[in-house]
């Protein structure tokens, strides 16, 4: 072989070796793929606790701004009589309520013509009453009138505001039954009412109408959860609460109780009854079972 084929041949070797590819394979390693799937349930985690959370805040804290219970109608004899008016129905509103669609008539066209001429006169003015009433509810109910009050002051239906604190609804079945307090399912569309007696025992349904409730003190409830509560409460001892109101029915204990927690704390403030414009409770678990206990009371000028 000659030197020029020689140097020729090394040279191509030399070009083959400089330019020899290398394959070489890559692989996921045990300690990446668990990083990767620690990362991964970290961020699940995460998402589903802050649902949670968010779930939590909405179902326990309120953010009414209107909270406890509030009376829904005259239901007793106690405290002044009034003079009847359209204010407190707690039914469906009649005509009444909505004077836009109602047709004028005769002695109210004549009772604006008195009003125009002497507010005092109009004020004196019997109202004629006569509209019809297209709703389930009588479209009565009592007034105020002025603030000095008569008898024994503000009536116990409108003057107690009583909240309620439970962490379940069990709690508070215990919380009803241990004041003998009932559930009461008003029909909208009849005279028929059911009280549910014993929530957190047996839950006996008693039937009952309007006219033996009659001087029976109720309250409803302002909470949505609360509400919720009453009907599956009365659901599941087998009432139809369709086209009904849910209310509570308070025991003669849990009056005379509240009554003498309000006393004890007039007493305090060397105030009577009769200054009271609305007394504000709560009703907190303690070791003998639950007790009402007077926050506040705010008396008339």
């Amino acid at each position: 072989m000659s030197t020029a084929e020689s140097t020729k041949s090394s040279t191509e070797g030399t070009k083959s070796s400089r330019f020899k590819f290398v394959k070489a394979e890559t692989k996921v390693s045990r300690y990446d793929l668990i990083s990767a799937l620690l990362v991964s349930l970290l961020i699940i985690v995460g998402f589903f606790a802050t649902i949670l959370g968010l779930i939590w805040f909405t179902s326990t804290f309120n953010y009414d701004t209107q909270t406890g219970f509030v009376p829904v109608e005259n239901v007793g004899a106690d405290g002044d009589e009034k003079p009847e008016g359209f204010e407190d129905d707690a039914f469906d509103p009649g005509v009444e309520d909505f004077p836009e669609v109602e047709t004028p008539q005769l002695a109210q066209a004549l009772e604006a013509v008195s009003d125009a001429v002497s507010t005092v006169k109009a004020n004196l003015a019997d109202r004629s009453g006569s509209a019809a009433v297209s709703g389930a509810g009588a479209g009565y109910g009592s007034r105020e009138g002025g603030p000095g009050g008569g008898g024994e002051g503000v009536p116990e239906y409108k003057r107690w505001k009583i909240s309620y604190k439970a962490e379940d609804i069990d709690t508070y079945k215990r919380q009803l039954s241990f004041w003998k307090i009932d559930i009461g399912v008003l029909k909208r569309n009849s005279d028929e009412v059911y009280r549910v007696n014993d929530p957190a025992g047996p839950a006996n349904v008693i039937p009952t109408n309007r006219t033996n409730e009659g001087t029976s003190l109720y309250f409803a409830h302002t909470k949505q959860r609360m509400m919720r509560w009453d009907e599956a409460i009365a659901s599941a001892a087998g009432v139809n609460t369709e086209d009904s109101n849910l209310i509570q029915f308070y025991s003669k204990e849990a009056r005379a109780r509240i009554r003498a927690q309000e006393a004890k704390f007039l007493a305090t403030d060397g105030r009577t009854i009769k200054d009271v414009r609305a007394t504000l409770l709560r009703l907190v678990e303690t070791e003998d079972g639950f007790d009402f206990v007077v926050d506040q009371i705010n008396y008339r000028n």
